[in-house]
């Protein structure tokens, strides 16, 4: 049943530039600020500052290696194909499953995506119980027909649901590493792509559990399905998650270089001891320790959610990949903050600096 994207030199004044040529110079040099404004671009900035203070280069950073996101092909799954006379579908249109059928057999219907395919077979399951259910003069061999498509339909949903978070579009392109990291400030889409993650977190454990379960909701589908294929959030954490980590544990060896070397002692104190305070202060707390902190506790909610997710599906191929792509990375940058953060108090300490800014 086919219930089957320098020749003249010109002055000006500030009274010959017109106003919006300033406003639009002035919105320029503001977005272009923001946009620098990233982890990668501070880090960088605080590798700089300590290699000069410290006399030393940064240890290298091994380049990062990102697994390999399995290929639809590989994990497609075959949806049974189910079949209906003309004559018997023509006696449907007394409900609604007649009409989902023939828009399922329309050239668009023929033509899904995965998400489309499985919000289609929730639907077509739901219209086929509502169908048996109906007060309708229906043949006893089209009834048997019926049933029989209702629990092969209800068998086959968990297949469907693999599919979506496997083979769309949406949810590959929120499984895979962005070329960019988070932004250090707070606006990055967290709360939208959290919610969109466990409403269908929620929804589909519901559907596979039991595809007539009352609590299931289909009014935000197409809502959250839009926020996640507009938000560019969970690439840019697997990518902040995978770059991170590396970074800080080679500036924190370069720390540990610069307190080696810094020439603190009981009674003398250099200036670039005073600097390197300064740069910990205005940089590491003020910067980057609130982002990693933030990073972290979005880890701490997003787990479990993505694990429910990854549990929906079905076989070994597509968890092993989102595993490489999660497993320990939060703990990896919990742990390279605290280490970096306790190099500091070694060199505080060394050197009889308060972590406040005052002078021991």
């Amino acid at each position: 049943m086919s219930l089957k994207k320098e020749k003249y030199k010109v002055e000006y004044t500030a009274q010959s530039v017109p106003k919006y040529v300033l406003l639009g110079y002035l919105l320029l040099v503001l977005t272009l600020s923001a946009c620098s404004d990233t982890v990668m671009s501070r880090m960088d900035n605080y590798a700089n500052r300590l290699e000069r203070l410290a006399g030393e280069q940064q240890p290298p950073v091994a380049l990062i290696t990102a697994p390999e996101q399995p290929r639809v092909s590989e994990v497609r799954l075959q949806l049974p194909e189910l079949s209906i006379s003309l004559t018997d579908s023509f006696r449907l249109n007394q409900c609604r499953l007649g009409h989902l059928i023939a828009e399922r057999n329309s050239s668009l219907g023929k033509v899904m995506t995965p998400a489309a395919q499985l919000y289609y077979e929730i639907d077509v399951t739901h219209a086929l119980k509502e169908c048996l259910a109906a007060p309708l003069d229906l043949s006893p061999r089209l009834r048997e027909s019926l049933e029989q498509a209702l629990t092969q339909k209800e068998g086959a949903l968990k297949l469907a649901v693999h599919n979506f978070l496997t083979t769309d579009d949406v949810w590959r392109s929120s499984f895979r590493l962005s070329r960019n990291t988070l932004p250090l400030t707070e606006a990055d889409d967290f709360t939208h792509t959290f919610t969109a993650l466990r409403y269908f977190a929620h929804t589909l454990s519901l559907i596979v559990a039991d595809p007539h379960h009352p609590e299931i909701n289909l009014t935000q589908w197409h809502e959250q399905l839009e926020t996640l294929g507009q938000a560019q959030f969970l690439s840019s954490y697997w990518r902040t998650l995978a770059t991170v980590p590396a970074e800080l544990d080679a500036l924190t060896e370069l720390l540990n270089k610069a307190t080696n070397n810094i020439g603190c002692t009981n009674i003398a104190r250099p200036q670039k001891a005073e600097y390197l305070h300064n740069v910990m202060l205005h940089i590491f707390i003020a910067k980057l320790q609130p982002a990693f902190a933030r990073w972290v506790h979005y880890g701490q909610q997003l787990d479990p959610v993505i694990q429910q997710l990854t549990e929906l599906t079905q076989g070994s191929t597509w968890p092993s990949y989102v595993q490489q792509l999660n497993q320990g990375k939060v703990q990896s940058l919990q742990r390279s903050t605290r280490e970096h953060a306790e190099q500091w108090q070694v060199l505080l300490k060394k050197c009889r600096l308060s972590p406040t800014g005052a002078s021991l």
